[in-house]
Parts: structure tokens; C-alpha cells; sequence
């Protein structure tokens, strides 16, 4: 723990950032095929579809647990879910760090699932064992943790340099409202939240650990212009605080990328590739900026100290 922010240590063997996946076991399956990851550390930059009922093979969500408290009325074909990617990741010696999205149950996130063991004991034995063995695997990061590794120089070189990286959940979901959404898999959600110190103080404490990578789930409103904001201006007509409220998240991530100021920023939820350069406040003259890239759904980038 740093002033609040968390840490966690990872070993210096590669890393990858992967985008959302939304619970589907399969899809997840072939990426680890296609991408040939093996012996190595992926962050996943949420919508990952932690307390989602889901079938292996089905191609979305069905329905979110019904209680964000709770583990709801399909708490043990979620649990399996988990057990599925646990088994894969186990397989091939891969450790999954997941960023909390908003499509994902909050309570995964929260004190090292603590509340998750406790609801799991209290359905008796069947809850328990479902997860025996833990998800040795598997680490739901907490938003505001900085993920401290080092990686090599290069390919053919031993040795390593820090690479430290800010990871930030949480987003709002603009389809909140839509009738074909509202009643089943959003209710659990929670968006972008503010930092537990200072936006100042954040911004020294990334500057003193040397945090060169941002991941987050959401971006800030250039990602909506990219798009278009047709699509949204339609969802507001059923939803009056959409707007505002996704200016209000669109501002807290500006104000963060100007204090941490990373070399490299990655992001997901928007399922479209982005790749380009975030002009930093202040810094017109000097040129500095930072790269940014939005990961598609199920795109996996390799992340490498340049």
C-alpha cells in the first residue's frame, strides 16, 4: 500500500494487456490458442463478466447476478465460469490480473473477495467447494492499484528495467436505460469512482514509483467523438442524466491522464480500435503527449517498456 493506492508485485516475465471479453469461455479459449500465450502475465482492461450467467459457448452475456450485493440466482453457473478460465489459465502458467469494466460485478473487486468466500459459505458445502482450491490464477485488481514489474530490455538481453503501471476499473454504461438492456445485466454495475487521495497527490505518487502505463476501462470524450455521438445523443432521449453524467467521467479521466502522465495509456469498453497521441495540458510547446490505444473485444497487445 502506497498513500492508499495499492500495490502488487509481478515477476518480470512478458505482459499483455487484453480487451474486453464478456465472459465467454470460448472466445477466451481461442485467444490463448491464436495468441500463443503461454508463461506469462495478461491485464485485462475489464468487462472480463466476473458475476455474469454465462454458457461456454454462448457469444454474450445472459443476465447479471440480481443483487450487487449478492450472488443471486446464478451464482453457481457464474462460479463455474470462473473455475473454466481458472482451469485454462492453470494449464498454461498464465496469471490473469482483471481491471474491474462495467459490465462486472463489483463485489469481485472488494477486499480480496472476502464477501464472495462469505456468501459462497453461507450455501453450505456446494459453495464451498466450488472453489476449494482458489483461483491461484486469477487477481481481481482494485481500482487505483499500481502493478510494479520489470521487464527486459530486449529479446536477447537478461537484463530488466522497472515497469510500473496504474490500473483503473469502472465506467458508465450508456445503455443503462435501453429497454432491451435495463432489466438484465446492468443493475450490478459501477462506473468510474475518484481517486482515494488527491488528484495532486495522485500525480506524485505516479511520478515518484516512475508509473509509465495507464490501464483503464473508460476513456475521456475523445473516444465518443471518434465514434460519432449519434448513438449516444439517441440513448439520452430515454435517459435525462446520461449526459451529464458521462461528461462528469469523461472530465475525472482527462484530470487523471494530465497528473499521472503516462508514456503509454490502454483502454477497452468502447469494442472499437483507436490508436493515437492524447495532447497533455500545458505541454503545447514541448510537444509531450501520450499514446493511447483502445483495445477491441478480445484483442490482445502485447505491453513492452519503450
Amino acid at each position: 500500500m502506497k498513500d492508499n493506492l495499492n500495490i502488487i508485485e509481478v515477476d518480470s516475465r512478458k505482459l499483455f494487456v487484453l480487451g474486453d471479453t464478456h465472459g465467454v469461455l470460448s472466445a477466451f479459449q481461442k485467444i490463448m490458442r491464436k495468441e500463443k500465450h503461454q508463461d506469462c502475465n495478461i491485464i485485462h482492461v475489464g468487462d472480463f463478466g466476473a458475476g455474469f450467467f454465462t454458457d461456454p459457448e454462448f457469444e454474450y452475456y445472459t443476465t447479471i447476478y440480481d443483487d450487487p450485493k449478492n450472488l443471486g440466482l446464478y451464482w453457481k453457473t457464474s462460479i463455474d465460469s470462473i473455475n473454466w478460465h481458472q482451469q485454462i489459465l492453470e494449464e498454461r502458467n498464465i496469471h490473469l490480473y482483471i481491471v474491474r469494466g462495467n459490465h462486472d460485478n463489483p463485489i469481485w473487486w472488494e477486499n480480496n473477495c472476502e464477501l464472495i468466500d462469505k456468501l459462497l459459505k453461507s450455501k453450505g458445502e456446494e459453495g464451498e467447494n466450488l472453489v476449494k482450491d482458489g483461483w491461484k490464477n486469477i487477481t481481481f485488481v482494485p481500482d487505483y492499484t499500481i502493478i510494479k514489474t520489470t521487464q527486459r530490455v530486449s529479446e536477447g538481453d537478461h537484463t530488466t528495467i522497472p515497469h510500473n503501471i496504474l490500473c483503473i476499473g469502472g465506467a458508465i454504461s450508456i445503455d443503462r436505460n435501453h429497454p432491451l438492456c435495463c432489466d438484465k445485466w446492468l443493475q450490478g454495475e459501477a462506473d468510474l469512482k475518484q481517486p482515494p487521495v488527491s488528484l495532486d497527490k495522485l500525480g506524485l505518487i505516479c511520478q515518484e514509483l516512475n508509473v509509465r502505463t495507464l490501464i483503464t476501462h473508460t476513456a475521456t470524450d475523445f473516444a465518443i467523438q471518434t465514434l460519432g455521438t449519434d448513438f449516444l445523443m439517441s440513448l439520452a432521449k430515454n435517459d435525462v442524466l446520461l449526459l451529464d453524467d458521462v461528461s462528469r467521467e469523461h472530465k475525472l479521466m482527462h484530470d487523471i491522464v494530465m497528473v499521472v502522465k503516462p508514456l503509454k495509456w490502454y483502454f477497452g469498453h468502447y469494442h472499437f480500435k483507436m490508436i493515437g497521441s492524447y495532447q497533455l495540458d500545458g505541454e503545447e510547446l514541448t510537444g509531450k503527449f501520450v499514446e493511447y490505444e483502445c483495445l477491441q473485444i478480445n484483442q490482445s497487445v502485447e505491453i513492452k517498456n519503450e
